[in-house]
Formats: C-alpha cells, sequence, structure tokens
C-alpha cells in the first residue's frame, strides 16, 4: 500500500521538525507552517528562538492569536505541515 499525499506530507514535516535546518527560517527568521482546511488554509509562523528551544508555538498569521503544543508529535497531529 502507496503512503497518501498527507501522510507523507507529515512524515516530511515530522523530519524537519527534527531536524530544524536553517533554511526553514529563510524568511524573516521564522518557520512558516500551514494547517490545510476545508474552509482554506490557516497560516502561522514558528520563531527560531522558540524552535531552537523546542517551544512549539505558533502563532497565526491571521489574528497573531498563539497555539502551544507540548512537542512535534502534537503539531503533526494538529494537521500542521512544512512544505
Amino acid at each position: 500500500m502507496r503512503p497518501t499525499i498527507d501522510s507523507t506530507k507529515s512524515l516530511r514535516t515530522r523530519e524537519l521538525l527534527d531536524e530544524l535546518p536553517l533554511y526553514l527560517f529563510a524568511n524573516q527568521n521564522r518557520l512558516h507552517p500551514k494547517k490545510p482546511m476545508k474552509e482554506g488554509n490557516l497560516y502561522g509562523f514558528v520563531t527560531i528562538e522558540n524552535a531552537l528551544e523546542e517551544k512549539w508555538i505558533i502563532e497565526l498569521q491571521k489574528d497573531h492569536s498563539e497555539i502551544c503544543y507540548a512537542n512535534i508529535e502534537e503539531v503533526v497531529a494538529a494537521g500542521w505541515l512544512v512544505d
């Protein structure tokens, strides 16, 4: 059975967040994940400082509210992706 596109993207997101390559933060020193939703994508960002300290706080671009996750697994389980 071949993995679905979503499961492949989730696996890749988990790998990237584990490795934290610096190119992910090239845009304003922030990581810019997205969460696909039926109503349209939800966009946010994680600062490089928080990521390096393993603080998974995603600030939403639409209203600057914050969603906090305990770890990478919670980020991925919530549906956030890194392209």
